[in-house]
């Protein structure tokens, strides 16, 4: 799990006179919109240098907690779960020649900066369908031998690349992200301040 910290304080405006519901409520909707420019940020910075879809890295987000307290507004922005298995990037196939025949091999690219390759492993990953319709890429292992009841049958293992909280955890996404926080979210919070104090009739 990969998270992102975001904090914002108004004591300095509070200081200066501003009305507190005013402030309150700017620090909300800056805080809000912080949020949603982050996400975005994040879900286009991961698929510019790895190959999965902008919907997959939405899909691993979500809001640990928001608090405020004394004019402090602050977000945990959490990004999880599991390894991908790499069906999720951008694969293909080849034809290799073994000594049982050909055979049709899955090549990967995760990175948008290499180029597909094959597999690693001794048997090679091969595309699958998995039980609930999903498409998968597996690997063969050997054969089982202990079960008597699946004796002869191919063992499996899925093939997996990283997981979006380690692609988010890359240093060219979070410098990206910090660099946004810096810039965004005090001047969004000063914006909506001042979008508050002249709808409250001060100016």
């Amino acid at each position: 799990m990969t998270s992102i910290a975001l904090t914002l304080t108004g004591q300095q405006a509070l200081i200066n006179g501003t009305d507190p519901r005013v402030l309150r409520r700017a620090m909300n909707r800056a805080q809000r919109r912080t949020e949603a420019r982050v996400k975005t940020v994040v879900r286009r910075a991961v698929s510019r240098r790895y190959t999965v879809t902008q919907n997959r890295v939405s899909k691993a987000f979500r809001v640990g907690q928001r608090r405020s307290n004394n004019f402090v507004v602050s977000a945990l922005l959490l990004y999880q779960g599991r390894r991908l298995n790499l069906k999720a990037f951008s694969t293909g196939r080849r034809t290799v020649r073994t000594r049982r025949g050909k055979r049709v091999q899955a090549t990967v690219k995760v990175l948008r900066s290499g180029r597909k390759s094959p597999v690693d492993g001794t048997y090679g990953g091969f595309h699958a369908t998995g039980r609930n319709n999903n498409e998968l890429i597996l690997e063969r292992t050997g054969v089982v031998r202990s079960a008597p009841r699946y004796a002869g049958d191919e063992k499996l293992r899925s093939l997996t690349g990283p997981a979006i909280a380690q692609m988010v955890r890359s240093a060219q996404v979070l410098d990206q992200v910090n660099q946004l926080m810096e810039e965004v979210y005090p001047t969004e919070f000063f914006r909506q301040l001042r979008l508050g104090q002249r709808q409250s009739g001060r100016r």
